[in-house]
């Protein structure tokens, strides 16, 4: 029995990295493909602008031509990938294919934890493994790492950190272990790769009220209540730093961006809401009718001032025009999940395909499995989900938005898979565990 386990273990550790290989085969293919060195362009290029400052000992600034604030301590973007960006800088040196590199071993990294988060949940090693190699194939993951973004970096602490509490789950524990007290230091340090997953926290405590679940709080009185003051400290400590670092640069607290209210007027002003063509989506508050340039209020406003007046702005308009506003929320919802392509290319018919496969049979695992489901996997879902939601429907609809939560999907699509495989062949495939 003891050697039956044993080559069982061997046979999901082989496995595992098998899965883990064949997602660093394919991401560094497509990186070389797509130009290893090309300059980063878009967002990756301000992370690559900063990590490459904190690399030469220049601190977290932007040079010229990055922003209009050069050399100034800059709030606009989030610290977690530039910074975890600057490590990698100083050991291989400072280049385009350095940060894509990072990235792809990154990505590689989030196939295998999807592995090991499927097996934690259904015990399936093959669930496992069509879970990771689902992953693998995800043009959207693959498109992201390739051109630098940070999306990579951020799926690799949450799909970590939900793997971590479900590792605890399984032991049956209803306190604060090790995987979970990690778990939510990985959760918040999220937080500074993408400022919304800071809703998560108390979207999932609402969660659990409307579920009557508080067992935290419940049984051991103030034991359980510290159990729960220590998760919340443990989220709450990286977003926090990272917000009276910026009180020291603006003396405004709380701050974790100044692109916020950029992003928030890009995405409820009069183009947005009556132009078809940017229906929903997002325009740079320079292109907006009648408005002054950044540019120039740059000049006579600081980085706060600029980003207080645009979320000034933003607030007017849809007061200004309530009933317009479901519509142009409807247009929201549209563009980041409904997977219609908006430009029809071969790229993003192929992306829309893969997306509706997926949604597909993730339906088709959720009914077959709902059961088995963990409702502690559940309950972190949905709360990711309505993380999602709230920042669609508040700043602008983008399928990025979306990504962040359709890798955990993919257990459920496994399932199917697994299912599928076995109604095929007339025999059921064994377990692990």
């Amino acid at each position: 029995m003891k050697q039956a386990e044993t080559g069982m273990a061997r046979r999901v550790v082989a496995i595992g990295a098998a899965v883990w290989l064949a997602a660093l085969v394919v991401n560094l293919g497509v990186c070389m493909k797509s130009g290893m060195g090309k300059p980063m362009e878009s967002d990756a290029e301000y992370f690559r602008g900063l990590a490459a400052n904190l690399a030469a000992g220049k601190g977290y600034v932007l040079d010229e031509g990055l922003t209009f604030w050069p050399g100034e301590r800059t709030m606009r973007r989030l610290p977690g990938w530039p910074f975890t960006t600057s490590v990698a800088f100083r050991v291989f040196g400072t280049s385009d294919g350095v940060m894509r590199g990072l990235n792809v071993v990154i990505n590689a990294s989030v196939a295998l934890l999807l592995f090991v988060l499927t097996l934690r949940l259904f015990t399936s090693v093959w669930a496992a493994a069509f879970a990771g190699l689902g992953y693998v194939i995800h043009p959207t993951a693959l498109q992201l790492t390739a051109t630098g973004f940070s999306e990579p970096l951020f799926l690799l602490l949450i799909v970590g950190g939900v793997a971590l509490l479900l590792g605890d789950a399984a032991e049956g524990r209803r306190d604060i272990g090790w995987r979970s007290a990690v778990a939510f230091l990985l959760f918040g340090a999220a937080c500074l790769v993408r400022a919304n997953f800071v809703l998560w926290l108390p979207l999932y405590v609402l969660l659990l009220v409307a579920g009557k679940r508080l067992a935290l709080l419940r049984g051991t009185g103030g034991r359980r209540a510290g159990v729960a003051v220590i998760a919340v400290v443990l989220f709450v400590l990286p977003p926090s730093l990272w917000m009276l670092r910026n009180y020291d640069v603006c003396g405004q607290f709380p701050v974790m961006s100044t692109i916020k209210g950029q992003t928030f007027y890009g995405g409820n002003n009069e183009v947005v809401a009556t132009q078809p063509e940017f229906w929903g989506y997002w325009v740079f508050p320079n292109k907006i009718p009648g408005e002054y340039p950044m540019g120039g209020m740059a000049k006579t406003k600081t980085e706060w001032e600029v980003d207080a007046y645009y979320m000034k702005r933003g607030k007017a308009f849809i007061r200004e025009n309530l009933p317009a506003m479901p519509k142009l929320l409807l247009g929201k919802f549209v563009r980041a999940y409904v997977p219609i392509p908006w430009e029809r290319s071969i790229g993003t018919i192929v992306v829309s395909a893969f997306r509706w496969a997926l949604y597909v049979f993730a339906v088709v695992g959720f009914v077959m499995c709902r059961r088995r489901l963990s409702p502690l996997y559940g309950r972190c879902f949905v709360a990711m989900f309505l993380t999602s939601l709230v920042t669609v429907l508040m700043f602008w609809g983008c399928a990025r938005f979306a990504f962040a939560i359709e890798p955990f999907l993919l257990p459920l699509c496994g399932m199917a898979l697994v299912g599928l495989w076995e109604k095929i062949r007339g025999r059921t495939i064994p377990n692990v565990g």
